[in-house]
């Protein structure tokens, strides 16, 4: 048997009517078609054809001869609250997603597309159904597993604001200004993480942090908070895994409290600039830099400095990037490479 003509097949993928005046011609195709499909006659809504794959996939559901109705297997949708009555009155293909069989569980996509016998009178519709059970259940797990990150993610950001709470205490209830400082110091950490476990969002199954958006909000809270010196940032769009995130935040708050510590002598106004740019190598370049008195000229950021530049060097290795130094005047600039 052959295929159909190229103005038929055109016609059938566009889903307009189509010519039943050669039914030799449509039923062997429907019978080699790999899904469910119907002929359904109307106005009777008799079922004049199923082809294999409908006897497959509802047996003894649909039988040639009876009407098609609400009680059809799946198929029956198409006559609930005159969906059937709508393609034959329009004579316009429709579809619906998503009709789930009760019986199995499983999940279709419907399609409806009206028939003509030669002329422009609808005589019957063409009702095809495609599998879509494998595609639900993935998104469904997606959905779940999305639910079970944030859920977790706001968990884990309610535990850290918890013990920040108690070492705010601490910090209270402590005379001593190095302990003090010390315990500030911890809070502020704990609240970057805090912080990025609330930006974390699930992207194909990886969970990821919009990093300039985090760097954005951070400058924000810095500049708000009147610690020296308003922070400014610069940065490309970045989705950056969440575990490295951590590091990276904890490395740019590090060198952004120096820096409004440091950079500038009592009544000085400097700003504080962080850039996050893509390298054209692949990779990315984070800078911290200011406009103030500089280091020493026998200053090495990679063996000397207090805790807080030790961390930086530690995540920086964590990281696998390479932190350097440069001491162009005025100020100094931190700059970060990390690999692609």
């Amino acid at each position: 048997m052959g295929l159909p003509q190229p103005s038929f097949r055109k016609a059938f993928f566009r889903g307009q009517g189509l010519d039943l005046s050669d039914p030799c011609l449509l039923l062997p195709v429907l019978d080699h078609m790999p899904i469910p499909a119907l002929l359904v006659e109307w106005p009777s809504r008799r079922i004049t054809h199923v082809n294999t794959a409908a006897a497959e996939a509802f047996p003894f559901h649909l039988a040639e001869g009876t009407v098609l109705d609400t009680s059809s297997a799946v198929f029956g949708t198409v006559c609930a609250e005159g969906r059937l009555d709508s393609v034959a009155g329009s004579g316009r293909a429709e579809r619906w997603s998503t009709v789930i069989d009760p019986e199995t569980g499983f999940c279709w996509d419907l399609a409806c597309s009206p028939l003509t016998g030669g002329g422009r009178k609808v005589t019957g519709v063409l009702l095809t159904a495609q599998d879509v059970t494998s595609r639900e259940r993935l998104a469904a797990a997606e959905a779940a597993h999305a639910r079970a990150l944030r859920e977790a993610s706001h968990r884990a950001k309610n535990t850290l604001q918890l013990i920040s709470s108690l070492l705010t205490l601490q910090t209270l209830s402590t005379t001593n200004a190095d302990m003090r400082r010390t315990l500030q110091d911890c809070c502020g950490r704990i609240g970057i993480i805090a912080q990025l476990h609330q930006k974390t969002r699930q992207v194909q199954g990886e969970a990821l942090v919009n990093f300039a958006a985090y760097l954005r909000d951070m400058a924000n809270d810095v500049t708000a908070a009147g610690r020296g010196c308003p922070v400014i940032t610069e940065s490309d769009d970045a989705e950056v895994p969440a575990e490295a995130a951590v590091s990276l935040a904890l490395i740019v708050n590090e060198l952004v409290t120096n820096a409004a510590r440091h950079a500038y002598g009592a009544g000085e106004g400097g700003v504080v600039s962080i850039t996050l740019r893509a390298c054209p190598g692949g990779g990315r370049q984070v800078v911290v830099s200011d406009r103030g008195r500089g280091v020493p000229p026998d200053f090495d950021p990679l063996r000397q400095g207090g805790m807080g530049l030790k961390m930086v060097r530690a995540f920086v290795g964590q990281l696998r990037g390479r932190m350097s130094l440069d001491r162009t005047a005025p100020g100094v600039a931190f700059i970060i490479d990390l690999p692609a």
